[in-house]
């Protein structure tokens, strides 16, 4: 987690840690492509 990413969760999510942001995204973008919704490029390129 970058300082800018961290900084961009406090002010749009301020109820939320950074960490747990993260993990969510990370977990959602897992069962999108595990779903067959995303491809593993476009998997590749959300973690990016």
């Amino acid at each position: 987690m970058t300082p800018s990413f961290i900084q961009k969760i406090k002010e749009q999510e301020e109820e939320e840690l950074p960490v747990t942001f993260a993990i969510e995204s990370l977990l959602f973008l897992y069962y999108l492509r595990y779903q067959n919704v995303l491809t593993k490029e476009q998997f590749t390129r959300e973690l990016a």
